[in-house]
């Protein structure tokens, strides 16, 4: 024995101060799950709406793997986080806008933005990301002819073909409108296909919407330059149509370097009561923004999205669907978006909705575009682009 040599003896800690220690790790507990249900209730009792299944299995997910100490498990076993899903979506988005301190701050409460925005609503599935077989694709399907039906909006008689003014569209065009998925269509107009996954079709599809958009740019002054190349012929798999339009963007960049402005154009594949609203009397086909945060500059073309967004909630409150943003291991989740700082993948309607009430959203739409682009863009004594 050495005595204790090299030995440190410590002095044996009292018992109240082990009591003490104790109190204060269950006052902490406590206090979070004070601010916890705090939270909790606000978001409940501001609940104005519910939310679809699909969004509330997403959020217990989340919430699962969150793990908020205690309330989580009651969240579940009550059946409130249907509530309180709708309002965290909410909340999350006032929070990016306006900031929220007790949301940032509260431990083991991250931002789960999750691609949930303020007055966005979530379908079953978004056509952006569906993958059906090519099969599906190419299968023929009766369709009724442009030529049989009478598509008027506004004063704007559609079975006329609209003549192309050749000369202002070949100036510098600052807007560019392609089609990904350009063979989605629409169930009005395939009296035999009742599923989403059939809704295609090589003539009657979302390319009209490219030409029509075309068209109501042209009477804002605005020169476009328009895609419709069917991508599914050179397609392996379905799944490889943004590496296709990927192609189509990168040389349209290549070769007209004034484009401010980039449009990609599908139609969602929610059910009508989820896509459409009523006007001043009139049907619309609401529109969604779509962003991938998979593209390293993703905020910069949300920006974009914010701005439109926010120019129809002004001159048509509820129009927009609001903007989804798709986290990386969400779908593709790039949207080829890292090309321009200003390209936007948007849902025109749904898969229920009618050719005139897309018409009818992509005049807005091209209002608000003009709305944007004259503010931005200096304008000649002629009226013209000083460009």
């Amino acid at each position: 024995m050495n005595d204790g040599e090299g030995v440190v003896l410590r002095p044996l800690r009292r018992q109240g101060e082990v009591e003490m220690e104790g109190r204060g790790a269950l006052l902490l507990f406590l206090l979070l799950q004070v601010i916890g249900f705090f939270v909790l209730f606000q978001l409940i009792f501001t609940s104005t709406a519910s939310i679809s299944t699909e969004k509330k299995e997403r959020l217990t997910y989340l919430l699962w793997q969150q793990e908020l100490p205690g309330i989580t498990p009651w969240l579940i076993q009550t059946e409130k986080m249907i509530y309180f899903g709708d309002e965290l979506a909410l909340m999350f988005s006032l929070q990016e806008k306006r900031g929220n301190w007790l949301l940032s701050n509260l431990p083991g409460f991250p931002l789960m933005e999750a691609g949930w925005m303020e007055e966005q609503e979530e379908g079953e599935y978004h056509h952006h990301d569906e993958t059906p077989t090519l099969q599906e694709i190419l299968e023929e399907r009766t369709a009724i002819p442009l030529d049989k039906l009478k598509i008027i909006v506004g004063e704007k008689n559609l079975n006329v073909e609209w003549e192309r003014d050749k000369n202002f569209l070949s100036k510098k065009a600052p807007v560019f409108i392609y089609h990904t998925h350009n063979r989605e269509s629409w169930f009005p107009y395939l009296p035999e296909t009742t599923k989403v996954n059939q809704a295609f079709h090589p003539e009657i599809n979302v390319t009209l919407l490219g030409n029509y958009l075309q068209r109501a740019l042209a009477e804002h002054g605005i020169a476009s330059l328009l895609s419709d190349i069917d991508y599914i012929p050179r397609l392996d798999s379905y799944k490889n149509s943004y590496a296709a339009s990927r192609e189509t963007v990168e040389a349209t960049l290549a070769t007209n370097q004034e484009i401010l402005y980039l449009f990609d154009l599908h139609r969602d594949a929610l059910p009508r009561d989820k896509s459409t609203i009523t006007i001043n009397g009139k049907d619309y086909a609401k529109v969604m923004f779509v962003i991938g945060a998979k593209n390293p500059q993703w905020e910069q073309n949300k920006a974009f999205a914010q701005a439109l967004h926010d120019a129809l909630e002004r001159s048509y409150p509820g129009l927009s669907r609001g903007i989804m943003v798709k986290q990386p291991h969400e779908g593709n989740a790039e949207y080829n978006q890292s090309l321009h700082p200003q390209l936007v993948l948007m849902e025109i309607g749904g898969v229920e909705n009618t050719l005139e009430e897309s018409y009818r959203t992509l005049d807005a739409l091209a209002a608000v575009v003009a709305e944007l682009y004259w503010e931005a863009v200096p304008v000649n004594k002629n009226g013209g682009s000083a460009q």
